[in-house]
């Protein structure tokens, strides 16, 4: 499958940029190549787009735990809403 782009966006804070590490229909784990400001329960537009077709999902997401080191991330979010149905990220649930 693949690759699938992540961006978070927060009101007035820079754009992150990262990877789908891991996808359910209630949110999403997410990894980034660098240290990220974020918090438990910050929230955000988190975009999600297909490296291949380019194909795109927009959904709200709340952070629900952050594990950083020095050159890596890893964020749990759980989205606002379900995932829509038949998107190109059904063969990764």
């Amino acid at each position: 499958m693949a690759r699938v782009d992540v961006e978070f966006h927060q009101p007035d804070k820079p754009t992150l940029n990262g990877r789908l590490w891991d996808i359910s229909p209630g949110g999403a784990g997410l990894h980034f190549d660098h240290a990220v400001d974020l918090v438990e329960n910050d929230v955000g537009r988190l975009v999600l787009r297909q490296s291949y077709s380019q194909e795109v999902l927009e959904i709200e997401a709340q952070v629900c735990w952050v594990s950083t080191r020095e050159n890596s991330s890893l964020v749990g979010t759980v989205f606002g809403s379900l995932l829509p149905k038949k998107s190109f990220l059904d063969p990764y649930i």
